[in-house]
């Protein structure tokens, strides 16, 4: 099945035409009060830059989940394709304080963060639950994000890296207290 980017569901993502709608406006206004040479230029560099921002939302909107028996592909905004196997998925859930959908595979270290804004994305959802065996609800405490659950959960912690990296320099110092 496929889930597509819903604009609907997104009620920020009308907010860019808007301001491209008025940047073209203002640009053309500027015939009525400058000179035509100058307002061609202003209306020339408003239409171009209005284009890369039309350009860059028809990506945006192009972004969607695809599903099928095995696992899912994501196409994100830049045109990067992500494929997972629902047998290699590690860690997959509902973050309830964000309604965002996550799936980790740990043995590639790779992980998609979806927010809902695709369409029927209860629907995805629901696939993935039948599919994922280890899906669960997750609630982050306040700033905490899935990574730094993550972190945790798979005992990568910034504490065992810094007290590795002391013990490195312990044993340099030694090495040249020896000396």
């Amino acid at each position: 099945m496929t889930y597509r980017y819903d604009l609907k569901t997104n009620k920020k993502a009308y907010v860019p035409f808007l301001v491209i709608g008025a940047m073209v406006l203002v640009a053309l206004s500027t015939f009525l009060f400058l000179e035509p040479i100058i307002a061609v230029i202003i209306t020339a560099v408003a239409l171009w830059v209005a284009s890369k921002m039309l350009t860059s939302m028809k990506n945006i909107v192009s972004s969607r989940i695809e599903t099928f028996t095995e696992g899912f592909n994501v196409y994100l905004s830049d045109g990067t394709k992500l494929e997972f196997e629902y047998s290699l998925i590690s860690h997959a859930g509902l973050i309830t304080n964000t309604d965002f959908v996550f799936a980790y595979e740990e043995s590639l270290d790779r992980i998609v963060q979806l927010p809902p804004v695709f369409t029927d994305f209860s629907d995805f959802i629901e696939e993935l639950k039948e599919n994922v065996p280890c899906y669960r609800d997750y609630t982050l405490e306040e700033g905490q994000t899935i990574i730094d659950w993550l972190k945790i959960e798979l005992g990568i912690t910034n504490d065992d890296e810094e007290s590795s990296e002391s013990e490195e320099i312990d044993e340099k110092n030694d090495i040249e207290i020896e000396k």
